[in-house]
């Protein structure tokens, strides 16, 4: 499974001449729009391979980790909020939004076991007691009560601890709390919420206004809530702008 480079994404990095193909991302949690390729990052964002067989031999040392679990495989998908572990150069990176796409954000080490989640799904499990599951954007699934589910809702973000396979927090989707653009035209802006627009004829809209006081619309669908007057965990080199 290959892809021409040339019609590659920019923030794969892969120069678009030097060969014919690249590797293309497997289907999984992310879809191949939204993930960038193992091979990509290890040998055309970090420059710590000189082709796709370094790549292999590094992975198959077991130096690499994606959300905690050993990656072995070259055409993993690297997407929104995953994070990537490299013992080998003692790197901790987080893939976050930009306006050119996805990029790899250097976090702290005590970050790498956490993530935000946004609820895509909630559903009623029939067994001996009722449970609900919950189903995050990255296919991650998390099973509970019935009662502590009344808490869920979908658009809302969930800290997540992957280690202990845990909720930590949920930041709800709502005015005064920080959110972060992952899609759309303002893609990678991390702004506060004003105010939600249900709309009856069409996808509910969000105005926002960043730190600097720009102010914009965008889809509810394209926003994840990020934290009550800051981000929750480090999302770019800046603060709120």
């Amino acid at each position: 499974m290959h892809t021409k480079r040339i019609t590659a994404p920019h923030n794969w990095r892969a120069g678009k001449k030097t060969a014919y193909w690249i590797t293309t991302p497997k289907s999984g949690k992310h879809s191949h729009r939204d993930s960038i390729p193992m091979t990509c990052i290890l040998r055309d964002i970090l420059r710590i391979a000189d082709n796709s067989k370094e790549v292999k031999a590094i992975l198959n040392k077991g130096a690499v980790k994606v959300d905690g679990a050993l990656c072995r495989d070259h055409a993993l998908g690297v997407g929104f909020m995953d994070v990537v572990t490299i013992e080998t150069i003692n790197k901790t990176l987080r893939a976050v939004p930009s306006r050119k796409g996805l990029r790899l954000l250097e976090v702290p080490k005590a970050q790498s076991h956490v993530k935000l989640l946004k609820v895509t799904g909630k559903h009623s499990i029939r067994s001996k007691e009722e449970k609900i599951q919950i189903t995050f954007h990255d296919g991650t699934n998390m099973l509970i009560g019935k009662d502590e589910g009344k808490q869920y809702r979908r658009g809302d973000t969930v800290k997540y601890d992957v280690s202990k396979a845990h909720a930590i927090d949920i930041i709800q989707l709502k005015p005064g709390n920080v959110a972060l653009v992952y899609d759309g035209a303002h893609q990678g802006e991390i702004a506060r919420i004003v105010k939600v627009k249900r709309n009856v004829n069409g996808p509910d809209t969000v105005s926002l206004e960043s730190k600097a006081g720009k102010k914009f619309d965008t889809l509810k669908e394209y926003l994840l809530a990020v934290g009550a007057e800051t981000p929750e965990i480090l999302l770019t080199e800046e603060e709120v702008r």
